[in-house]
């Protein structure tokens, strides 16, 4: 028995309507010639439901999708398989046209396989991915952002320096004054426990300025990026850190502790216009505010460390 012998033994017609995928014949218009059962599935509906109707009346998105298929297909030559998104299921969908004499299309062949499992799978690897992103960004102990997301931000920033996205930005470093002493009087988890509660009253602080991003970069060490804040406002955001932790010592009054924070504030508005330039001088001017006398803002410009009097910096 040759292959036309077996052929012959089979009606078309019913072979498709068993196949196990979704498959109809469309003429250029989206009339729908022929659907199998599968096809028609798709779209809640039965094959004779869909027979001889235009594919718009049951799916405008699906029909978009289709014409606009034939139209690229009628400009390039070629069609692409694309996906579709049916409400709950998705479907990946490859479209075979056939020609007439003149090289018009007559009909379409529309051939969909469900996608649903896999696309199912792939967002739920995606958001694994994102919370995995996000736990690598954030500090275990204060819940705030880490020196990793710090460091990306700063090449962030450095980016839109250099493409004239951002008119510039300015940084607030923050370290915790003694606290050294803090874990050896009263034991690490004390320490923690300092580190979290001043944490909390920095980020409450902050909520309220556009932008504003803080950081725990490394011990009792944090961080604040401004974008578009100038020199002056900053140091006075700066202030307004210490004040806030040193309030906290009313919390602590019966182990009596006295919390105070240093910082160091520096501008790419006043002078440098590279992000991590920006890091070091506000390093070395918390460097010069640790040194004198703590408990205080010192900022850099014009290659000079100043110490903040809420006096206007040129």
């Amino acid at each position: 028995m040759n292959n036309a012998d077996l052929i012959d033994d089979y009606d078309p017609q019913e072979v498709l309507e068993n196949l196990p995928m979704a498959m109809a014949l469309l003429s250029p218009e989206g009339i729908v010639q022929f659907a199998n059962p599968l096809y028609a599935s798709c779209f809640n509906l039965t094959a004779a439901e869909m027979l001889e109707k235009n594919i718009g009346q049951f799916s405008n998105y699906a029909y978009q999708k289709f014409m606009s298929e034939l139209a690229a297909f009628e400009e390039k030559g070629r069609v692409s398989s694309f996906e579709l998104n049916m409400g709950k299921h998705y479907f990946l969908v490859n479209l075979k046209p056939y020609l007439n004499q003149q090289n018009k299309i007559k009909n379409v062949l529309v051939c969909c396989a469900e996608i649903t499992h896999l696309k199912r799978a792939e967002c739920s690897l995606k958001q694994h991915n994102a919370e995995l992103k996000a736990l690598s960004e954030k500090d275990h102990l204060t819940g705030l952002w880490n020196r990793r997301k710090f460091d990306r931000n700063l090449e962030d920033y450095e980016q839109m320096l250099s493409n004239m996205q951002l008119d510039g930005f300015s940084m607030i470093m923050l370290d915790f004054d003694n606290f050294k002493q803090i874990n050896d009087r009263f034991g690490h988890s004390f320490g923690d426990e300092v580190l979290q509660t001043g944490a909390q009253a920095l980020e409450h602080l902050l909520s309220g300025i556009q932008g504003a991003d803080l950081y725990r970069i490394g011990g009792e060490e944090f961080a604040v990026l401004l974008p578009n804040m100038q020199l002056q406002r900053c140091c006075e955001l700066a202030q307004f850190c210490c004040a806030a932790v040193a309030e906290l010592s009313n919390k602590y009054q019966e182990q009596g502790l006295a919390l105070t924070v240093s910082c160091g504030a520096a501008s790419s508005l006043s002078g440098q216009n590279r992000a991590f330039s920006i890091l070091q001088c506000a390093d070395q001017a918390l460097y010069k505010a640790k040194l004198n006398q703590k408990n205080c803002t010192y900022y850099y410009e014009n290659n000079e460390i100043h110490l903040f009097t809420h006096s206007q910096i040129n």
